[in-house]
């Protein structure tokens, strides 16, 4: 049988696949960020940061 190439969007859903087992919500939404972010399309420091000021514009909302 033929191996398959591993591709950025097979590693994503496997990750994504142990997010869930634990418990944690993964939507397809950020399945597709995992994706590009380990396949280089996305910067994941940007995105990081992006997730951070959100939640820092959240947090000052919320008080």
């Amino acid at each position: 049988m033929p191996n398959k190439p591993i591709t950025s969007e097979f590693l994503a859903a496997q990750a994504a696949g142990s997010c869930r087992i634990e418990g944690l919500k993964v939507s397809a939404e950020e399945e597709r960020l995992m994706s590009d972010i380990i396949a280089g399309r996305v910067d994941a420091e940007a995105e990081i940061e992006r997730i951070v000021q959100a939640c820092k514009a959240t947090n000052k909302n919320a008080t």
